[in-house]
């Protein structure tokens, strides 16, 4: 079974440096661990010695770290998007919508017209 942690908090209150090192005592323990972050900027990186990547990376045995970007998740799924869109958007629609706002994650969509 997968065990998900979130640290949150006001800025500047320590989650990251917590996470980090809560990453490093499970990955020690055996556990394999993804570091994902979401924060901007270079302090991550530095905290943990590497700067973290779009795409999951080994840091140390055991411990692999994401920097998770909006602009690649979705370039990555881009083809799906307009996909989904277009199912949506068909002429079987009980309401004709223009689709100016479209929020789409998997298995649902939301749309404004």
């Amino acid at each position: 079974m997968a065990l998900i942690l979130t640290f949150l908090g006001e800025d500047g209150m320590g989650q990251t440096a917590i996470a980090i090192a809560a990453a490093k005592r499970f990955a020690n323990q055996g556990k394999r661990v993804l570091f994902a972050n979401q924060q901007s900027g270079p302090a991550v990186g530095m905290m943990l010695g590497k700067p973290l990547e779009p795409d999951p990376q080994p840091l140390e045995p055991n411990l692999k770290g994401v920097q998770l970007q909006l602009a690649t998740l979705l370039e990555r799924s881009w083809e799906e998007l307009k996909s989904w869109k277009r199912n949506m958007s068909a002429p079987h629609s009980s309401k004709k919508c223009m689709g100016r706002s479209w929020v789409c994650c998997r298995g649902w969509t939301v749309r404004w017209c």
